[in-house]
């Protein structure tokens, strides 16, 4: 198979604050084809980004209440990611926080760069993510530099931390697939457009959570066997 095109989406993880990464484990095909209508997220915007003047980068890409929303590739009209999040447990299984739901400030480290750095929180719950969040110049790939806090005595062995990640490939989320693939020592979250023509690949850099020998990813249909279903269950909210 040739790929025609790629866009690349890497989570890069602080390891300092870091409690492992996780997403509900499906093997094989996801079952009850195809989900709920895909919908795209808030058009209330808290960033917008791209690499300035490079020759080797097609990414553009906004935010909102701390979070990436749209990456659109290879041009700034096509659409091909629609939400990306985190999702915040404890180890005891008595919450898990929906990262937009959560207190959330966005700011601009430096105002010639558009590198934006996003932060949320839940006091309450003991935690803090810090996110830098740019678009690589070297090639059409999207960094998010993440550090988890434990906060008020806790320690990121309390907690659980998941990543939600929704694919939009060409305008189209309806008829996307996607699949777990590994390359490199690294297992990537691979979706792919109905044509073949573009994939979005995603992987974090320190790895995902590994139990029993099987590493914690999976691939869902919308609303029905995601990960939001899997962890929170029920119907995603309209803006998912």
């Amino acid at each position: 198979m040739k790929l025609k095109s790629v866009l690349r989406l890497a989570a890069c993880l602080a390891a300092s604050h870091w409690a492992g990464a996780a997403a509900a484990q499906a093997t094989g095909t996801a079952p009850q084809c195809c989900g709920l209508l895909p919908i795209h997220d808030s058009s209330q915007k808290s960033m917008v980004g791209t690499a300035a003047n490079s020759a080797s980068s097609s990414i553009y890409f906004t935010g909102y209440e701390g979070n990436v929303s749209e990456v659109y590739y290879p041009t700034v009209d096509t659409l091909a990611t629609s939400n990306m999040e985190f999702l915040v447990g404890d180890t005891a299984k008595t919450f898990v926080d929906e990262e937009k739901l959560q207190s959330w400030a966005v700011t601009q480290p430096d105002p010639k760069s558009m590198r934006w750095q996003a932060v949320t929180s839940n006091t309450l719950h003991n935690w803090r993510i810090i996110k830098m969040i740019f678009a690589d110049p070297a090639n059409s790939t999207l960094i998010q530099q993440t550090t988890f806090q434990a906060l008020n005595g806790k320690t990121v062995g309390n907690f659980d931390l998941y990543l939600l990640y929704k694919p939009y490939l060409k305008n189209a989320a309806a008829h996307n697939s996607s699949s777990s693939v590994v390359s490199d020592g690294n297992t990537y979250l691979v979706a792919s457009s109905s044509d073949s023509a573009e994939y979005s690949a995603f992987r974090a850099s320190l790895g995902w959570t590994i139990e029993n020998g099987v590493t914690m990813v999976s691939s869902g249909y919308y609303g029905v066997n995601d990960g939001w279903q899997d962890l929170l269950g029920g119907n995603p909210p309209a803006t998912r």
